[in-house]
């Protein structure tokens, strides 16, 4: 399971933020294609980035992010936001009359110990890191700058799904038996008597096709697009 969010801060005075970019449209990454996109707080700090494999950018600064947080406060007089912020839009106690909070960043201090809920509406900074590797497996993200320190497990997996293909003829819809088919440039087989073939374990995404047939046109010199078909994630 990918690691969505981690502040760390035992060998640290302070914490980096990390979490998945909702630019992502999924929790796993294929190697050698997709993009992660990674939310760094507080932005604007220009931290050094380390991998265990693969390689991470930078590649916007500052970014503002707008957040509504519930803090609460069970006999404390300090608690911290998720994130550091820069801007207090508003703040209010949820119920009781409670005293005025000091805010710094993430931090939050209160003049006394009490119980209540604190609901604070804020302003952060973030950077958007770009995260890419050609190999398989969990790649560590490390963030360092100064006394911050953070980082977040991201999963790089080349999902495969079992594909089973039938050829059929595009005008009569006949099933064509002892049709060659090829996959990704490779040949895979020629189909049953009834125009099935087993193409095997594919990885997720795009895959060329090409199939050839005795008196009919091949797959890829006619004019119907089926010469190329996705491999859904789910």
């Amino acid at each position: 399971m990918t690691s969505s969010t981690v502040r760390f801060g035992d060998f640290y005075g302070k914490n980096f933020v990390l979490e998945l970019d909702e630019m992502n449209t999924q929790n796993a990454f294929r190697p050698g294609e997709d993009t992660c996109y990674v939310r760094l707080f507080p932005g604007g700090q220009q931290p050094q980035l380390f991998t265990s494999m693969g390689s991470a950018r930078i590649v916007a600064s500052r970014l503002p992010f707008d957040v509504e947080e519930d803090i609460v406060f069970v006999k404390e007089d300090r608690q911290s936001l998720k994130y550091p912020c820069v801007m207090i839009k508003s703040w209010e106690w949820v119920g009781r009359t409670y005293p005025t909070p000091q805010f710094r960043e993430e931090e939050i201090k209160l003049p006394q110990k009490l119980s209540g809920v604190l609901r604070v509406k804020y302003t952060a900074y973030y950077d958007r890191i770009a995260v890419e590797s050609q190999k398989e497996g969990k790649v560590l993200l490390e963030v360092v700058k100064d006394d911050r320190y953070g980082y977040i497990v991201l999963d790089w997996e080349r999902k495969t799904r079992k594909v089973y293909l039938t050829v059929k003829c595009a005008c009569t819809r006949k099933v064509l038996e002892n049709a060659k088919v090829w996959v990704d440039g490779d040949f895979v087989g020629n189909t049953d008597k009834d125009g099935r073939i087993y193409l095997g374990e594919l990885s997720v995404g795009n895959h060329v096709l090409r199939v050839e047939k005795t008196g009919y046109k091949n797959s890829d010199e006619d004019l119907i697009r089926n010469d190329e078909f996705t491999v859904p994630d789910k």
